[in-house]
Protein backbone atom coordinates (compact mmCIF):
# COMPACT_ATOMS: atom_id res chain seq x y z
CA UNK A 1 0.00 0.00 0.00
CA UNK A 2 1.55 3.28 -1.44
CA UNK A 3 0.40 6.62 0.31
CA UNK A 4 1.12 9.38 -1.21
CA UNK A 5 1.59 12.10 1.71
CA UNK A 6 2.43 11.30 5.67
CA UNK A 7 -1.12 12.78 6.62
CA UNK A 8 -3.05 10.12 4.45
CA UNK A 9 -5.18 8.14 6.35
CA UNK A 10 -4.56 4.18 6.16
CA UNK A 11 -7.96 1.75 6.65
CA UNK A 12 -7.33 -1.03 7.83
CA UNK A 13 -10.20 -3.19 8.49
CA UNK A 14 -11.05 -5.58 11.39
CA UNK A 15 -10.49 -8.90 9.67
CA UNK A 16 -7.18 -7.56 9.09
CA UNK A 17 -6.27 -7.04 12.50
CA UNK A 18 -7.23 -9.90 13.61
CA UNK A 19 -5.12 -12.15 11.21
CA UNK A 20 -2.00 -10.24 11.68
CA UNK A 21 -3.36 -10.84 16.10
CA UNK A 22 -3.89 -14.21 15.15
CA UNK A 23 -0.64 -15.13 13.27
CA UNK A 24 1.24 -13.18 15.64
CA UNK A 25 0.17 -15.33 18.48
CA UNK A 26 0.27 -18.49 16.43
CA UNK A 27 3.96 -17.77 16.00
CA UNK A 28 4.78 -17.33 19.93
CA UNK A 29 2.26 -20.24 21.17
CA UNK A 30 2.74 -22.87 18.36
CA UNK A 31 -1.40 -23.26 18.41
CA UNK A 32 -2.67 -22.97 14.77
CA UNK A 33 -3.86 -19.66 13.34
CA UNK A 34 -7.33 -20.76 12.55
CA UNK A 35 -8.16 -21.70 16.15
CA UNK A 36 -6.96 -17.88 17.46
CA UNK A 37 -8.87 -16.68 15.39
CA UNK A 38 -12.36 -17.87 15.90
CA UNK A 39 -11.41 -17.37 19.32
CA UNK A 40 -11.00 -13.44 18.76
CA UNK A 41 -14.08 -13.45 16.29
CA UNK A 42 -16.18 -14.66 18.74
CA UNK A 43 -15.18 -11.85 21.74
Amino acid sequence: MVRKNDSDKVSVSRERILRAVASSSAIETGERTENIEKRLKHC
